[in-house]
């Protein structure tokens, strides 16, 4: 069995696949809030498929490109998830996603981006083959990746595919209910080709001003990809311990001088001399 889920975007989606069959699929529209509807939805679809988490596979979790804290806090979960659980969990795109069922060999996937732009990506057979950029599809760049591609797939296909003398297939990537049977259904396909990598899961950034990811996206020194392998290492151990996190998030990290704290203030000059005082003395 494969769990999916995708927060990348403003919902909170998931699914649960049983070979062919799709056990569960939900998917709620919110603009906040996922990190804390995302593990009790994940119970509740386990719940009506009368399925337990002892009886998972793999993990399956959207990647993006899109929100960039929601597709933190997916990701994140399914680190922790895989390694409570000692499964894998692989990591599938929004490309991916949109490109499933696609007749076409080869297609150019374009997602929905910030500014009236779009992502796009060359695909081959369901597999990316062209790193993704972020184009005006009204005016492509004269290095957009086309490889053998012979249609356009997803938003403003066919403005696109028109100024490229291709063919088009309209697809909105968020108005996809079925979004998380995909990624389960992308992951399945990876998994029995043995086609997945053996890194973990990391989000997919494609706008270098905004992202300019690390080697590791969730390992840079920002407070957010901080918190990010923090909620992960939390997730992972509650697991562990028998306790289903209610909410996804690390615990709460405080920094305090040592002033804030009189036992154990020492006085560091004549200012500061009998405001404190040390503990070592036992005063």
């Amino acid at each position: 069995m494969i769990l999916a889920f995708d927060t990348s975007g403003q919902y909170c989606a998931a699914a649960l696949l049983r070979g062919e069959d799709v056990m569960c699929s939900v998917s709620e529209d919110m603009s906040r809030g996922q990190a804390e509807r995302l593990i009790p939805l994940l119970e509740e679809c386990l719940a009506t498929a009368g399925a337990e988490w002892s009886g998972l596979n793999a993990l399956a979790v959207g990647i993006g490109p899109g929100n960039f804290t929601g597709t933190r806090i997916a990701v994140s979960t399914a680190r922790g998830l895989a390694l409570a659980l000692g499964i894998p969990a692989v990591g599938v795109s929004m490309f991916e996603v949109v490109a499933l069922d696609q007749d076409a060999e080869a297609s150019l996937v374009l997602l929905p981006a910030p500014r009236d732009r779009a992502y796009a990506q060359l695909l081959i057979r369901g597999e990316p083959a062209s790193d993704p950029l972020l184009i005006n599809p009204s005016e492509p760049p004269d290095d957009l990746p086309m490889g053998r591609a012979k249609t356009v797939v997803g938003h403003r296909a066919s403005e696109l595919a028109r100024l490229l003398e291709l063919d088009a297939i309209d697809v909105e990537p968020t108005n996809m209910p079925d979004r998380a049977d995909r990624i389960a259904r992308v992951a399945a396909r990876r998994l029995s080709d043995g086609t997945v990598s053996v890194g973990r899961p990391a989000p997919l950034y494609v706008r270098p001003a905004d992202a300019a990811p690390p080697s590791d996206p969730l390992r840079s020194s920002s407070t957010h990809d901080a918190r990010g392998d923090v909620r992960a290492a939390w997730t992972g151990l509650r697991f562990r311990t028998g306790m289903v996190a209610r909410r996804v998030r690390g615990p709460p990290v405080r920094a305090r001088c040592a002033s804030c704290h009189p036992r154990r203030c020492v006085p560091s000059g004549p200012r500061d001399r009998g405001r404190g005082r040390d503990t070592d003395t036992g005063d």
